[in-house]
């Protein structure tokens, strides 16, 4: 398969996965149904993370979420995220 149809389709089950959190589904529920990563187990939980670990990517997008919003399909080198900010910390 041609990569640029690899992407598309991977760009595409992210999307439909954030219409079904957005329309009402749980998130970790939908993380462990359908991620890769090697949280998706735990529903995807990333726990508490510094900006500083995170990817540039997840970072530049993060910084600029409310807590409780759910994130358009991001690219990475690691793959393609929906982030779920469940809230912040300041130090």
């Amino acid at each position: 398969m041609p990569i640029f149809c690899w992407r598309a389709s991977i760009l595409g089950l992210a999307t439909a996965a954030r219409k079904r959190a957005i329309d009402g589904e749980e998130f970790g529920a939908l993380a462990t149904e359908l991620s890769q990563g090697p949280t998706a187990a735990q529903g995807g939980d990333l726990g508490e993370l510094a900006e500083a670990g995170l990817l540039p990517e997840l970072a530049r997008v993060v910084k600029t979420m409310q807590a409780g919003t759910i994130s358009q399909p991001i690219e990475t080198i690691n793959g393609v995220h929906v982030v779920k900010l469940e809230g912040r910390r300041v130090k």
